[in-house]
């Protein structure tokens, strides 16, 4: 099966069935919605860290003198701090179903017409752990930008009043 950033209905791959002659496996589940929402988000907030580095460094003055700088900056790290949230929950549900569907009994279990469950056998393992990381630090991005908005809800003229 070929690793692609598709849905798991477009992946195939090439078995051999017990009678020796080669078939054609499909898997279940398109998950790539929430692929693409993870990954919008991560390189929407990369973007965003980007300005607000410009803006921090370099407009010093200007962020401190316009009072509504710092309530939009405010507002914008709380939308992230949801975003990456709704984004790590989607990315870690919609991992498990594709761990669900590409190990063995998966495999066999969408594939039955082709497999036995009791003959057929996995020659490679699947492993996940990149998978798994991207949803910790999907998580651990929540916790920065929602740590984010404390800092910067302390800029603006509400806190200072």
């Amino acid at each position: 099966f070929r690793n692609s950033f598709c849905s798991l209905e477009q992946s195939t791959g090439k078995a051999y069935a017990c009678n020796g002659s080669e078939e054609v496996m499909s898997l279940n589940g398109n998950y790539t919605s929430t692929a693409s929402f993870f990954v919008s988000v991560g390189v929407m907030g990369m973007l965003f860290s980007l300005f607000a580095l410009v803006v921090y460094v370099f407009f010093q003055p200007t962020y401190e003198f316009m009072e509504w700088i710092p309530v939009a900056d405010t507002v914008i790290h709380g939308i992230f701090t949801l975003m990456w949230f709704g984004s790590s929950i989607a990315w870690a549900t919609a991992l498990s179903q594709v761990k669900k569907h590409t190990k063995c009994d998966g495999i066999f279990e969408s594939n039955s017409d082709i497999c036995d469950i009791d003959i057929c056998t996995c020659v490679d393992k699947i492993e996940y752990q990149l998978l798994d990381f991207s949803v910790i630090f999907g998580f651990l991005n929540v916790i920065l930008y929602g740590g984010n908005v404390w800092f910067v809800f302390k800029e603006t003229k509400f806190f200072k009043k």
